[in-house]
């Protein structure tokens, strides 16, 4: 959900951010509301590229990145905690390439390393 939110969602990305401790509750209202954004989200790309051969690739945000310490960990590190991980490594290479500002750089670092996000991440310091 959040990488669909960085990629193409501001408001999205910020209900996120405010909205960690309801999603955590896992009301069902509020688990069928934000899947469906998520989904909605990629099915986009999907559907503008269904060969995947061009923009459906940004739906790849962190996975080089994550898939490397998933491999250099002999898979101690989760799929989920290598994106994470992958996803602020690249935000911190978009920044050095001006395609995305500091602020909203950090602002992905400070939900992924949220505690209470990342149940099984204790390596992830």
């Amino acid at each position: 959900m959040i990488k669909h939110a960085v990629i193409k969602d501001e408001k999205f990305f910020s209900y996120l951010e405010k909205n960690l401790d309801l999603i955590k509750s896992l009301d069902n209202n509020v688990l069928e509301a934000v899947v469906a954004k998520s989904a909605r989200i990629k099915v986009r790309f999907v559907e503008q590229d269904e060969k995947d051969t061009g923009i459906r690739n940004i739906l790849n945000f962190g996975h080089t990145v994550g898939h490397a310490v998933e491999s250099v960990s002999h898979f101690q590190v989760s799929h989920g905690q290598g994106v994470s991980i992958g996803m602020t490594a690249a935000a911190g290479i978009a920044v050095k390439l001006e395609l995305m500002d500091k602020e909203n750089a950090v602002r992905l670092e400070n939900l992924l390393r949220k505690p209470d996000y990342r149940p099984n991440c204790r390596k992830w310091k």
